[in-house]
């Protein structure tokens, strides 16, 4: 058993308070957790929390049964203030979503075969947005604070049930091949069909080639179908006419260990995501529509070497972009993406190349590890709101970050119970770098910070 708390409460400022109790017992587990945020005024104004349940039955070494379950509630209450624009008034809005989500799962595996069936059902629940317009004249002045009910939430639920199953299955010698398929009933996108199958080849023991295939069905979201604007202008507004996004992914990969020493491994990958949904203007308002198809290819490799008590640690990938016209013709579009737009059809905030470089050393005879770290961050685009604002695409600058973190390891102060020291810095060079923000503003990075956490399980 353990638990974990965290709270933060600042007069005048949004504060935070986290907290979560973790239950575990034989193969069973309970895991509630909650965030809720602060208004000025201390009091609650958003709040997410999420209670789970899960437990593992072993029938016998080659046949189990997973079950789980979630519940999940968010709210945003009326003491969130939102700006609307107007010096008039401001907006207050109500909306609560829950869900509820259950699955069950039976596995068997023998040697190198597997086969898996399954079904999982999901509820979502959204009571939409109930918008107040609140009066903001000066205090003391007749009608301030006054409330009115400008909009009142489209209340709906979607429920989605799936069937799956997967066989793993060895076809020649150092050869097995994997199938799988679901069916998603959804009742408002109808029946869905996905695909998954690979292939992986061990031509020796320390080598695997990899080869995997698979089709995605994804539903818009709540806000993405209903939500109403806060805004006479430049609002949000949903779109209940949305199709569902699917996507397919094509990925090999290859893997080299050497004993327990070294190990490398590099992948090639293809992603396709059709109908997306982008916000484009829609009179004075920013509907969801499915506004293109994109397509998304990179690289991507890594290597580890341990040589007892020191490690190190290389990555490094790349990724492209490609995009179809849109549906809708879209100026924020066209200098985003379009003919001599800088970063060409790069997605916004995402670096065009990363690479990492971490190194350090284990010393559990004295409970620490120790380990520094290198980030090398590539040029890339800024966000589509700035660069809206800018009227033109541009990129931020390539970076670099240096990190150091020291924490415990295997250290027990209270009995059998684990105990968790560490330290960890962030941009001890302290470089002056930015992402992508809004309002024409882009956000600077935290300069040089030291964290600090301690945990005791009970």
């Amino acid at each position: 058993m353990s638990v974990f708390g965290k709270g933060v409460i600042d007069k005048g400022a949004l504060g935070t308070f986290e907290g979560r109790y973790v239950y575990e017992h034989l193969d069973a587990r309970a895991d509630w957790s909650t965030v809720s945020v602060l208004s000025p005024q201390n009091r609650i104004a958003r709040e997410n929390s999420v209670f789970a349940l899960d437990h593992r039955l072993s029938f016998t070494s080659e046949l189990s049964l997973h079950t789980s379950g979630a519940y999940t509630l968010g709210r945003t209450l009326p003491e969130e203030t939102l700006d609307a624009n107007d010096v008039l008034f401001v907006i207050h809005r109500d909306h609560t979503n829950h869900a509820w989500a259950a699955g069950t799962e039976l596995t068997w595996a023998r040697d190198k075969a597997s086969l898996l069936a399954g079904f999982d059902f999901l509820q979502d629940t959204d009571s939409g947005d109930t918008i107040y317009q609140v009066t903001t004249a000066d205090e003391g002045t007749q009608g301030t604070g006054d409330r009115v009910l400008r909009d009142v939430g489209q209340h709906f639920t979607t429920r989605n049930f799936a069937g799956y199953a997967q066989a793993l299955l060895p076809i020649l010698e150092g050869l097995s091949a994997m199938a799988g398929a679901r069916t998603d009933i959804n009742d408002k996108f109808g029946t869905t069909l996905s695909l998954r199958g690979g292939a992986v080849y061990q031509p020796i023991e320390s080598l695997h080639v990899k080869l995997l295939y698979g089709d995605s069905f994804v539903p818009a979201s709540p806000s993405a179908l209903y939500a109403a604007p806060v805004r006479a202008e430049g609002g949000i507004v949903g779109n209940p006419d949305l199709k569902a996004q699917r996507g397919r992914t094509v990925e090999g990969a290859v893997s080299y260990k050497y004993l327990n020493k070294a190990s490398f491994q590099a992948s090639v990958y293809g992603m396709w995501v059709n109908d997306m949904v982008e916000f484009v203007e829609r009179s004075s308002q920013n509907q969801a529509t499915n506004l293109t198809n994109i397509f998304c290819y990179g690289v991507e490799a890594q290597a580890n070497v341990r040589l007892t008590p020191f490690f190190l640690m290389l990555d490094a990938s790349t990724q492209k972009v490609s995009l179809d016209t849109p549906r809708y013709e879209q100026f924020w579009y066209q200098i985003a993406y379009g003919d001599g737009a800088k970063g060409g059809s790069a997605l916004p905030n995402y670096p065009s190349w990363i690479g990492h470089l971490s190194g350090g050393v284990t010393l559990r005879d004295y409970f620490v590890e120790s380990t520094v770290s290198l980030g090398v961050y590539g040029p890339r685009k800024s966000s589509i709101d700035n660069i809206r604002a800018a009227g033109k695409s541009y990129l931020l600058d390539t970076y670099e970050t240096l990190g150091v973190n020291v924490r415990s390891v295997g250290l027990h102060l209270v009995g059998d119970a684990e105990t968790s020291l560490s330290l960890h810095g962030t941009n001890l060079l302290n470089q002056s770098y930015a992402h992508g923000g809004a309002l024409g503003v882009d956000i600077p990075a935290l300069g040089r910070s030291l964290f600090l956490k301690v945990s005791q399980e009970l």
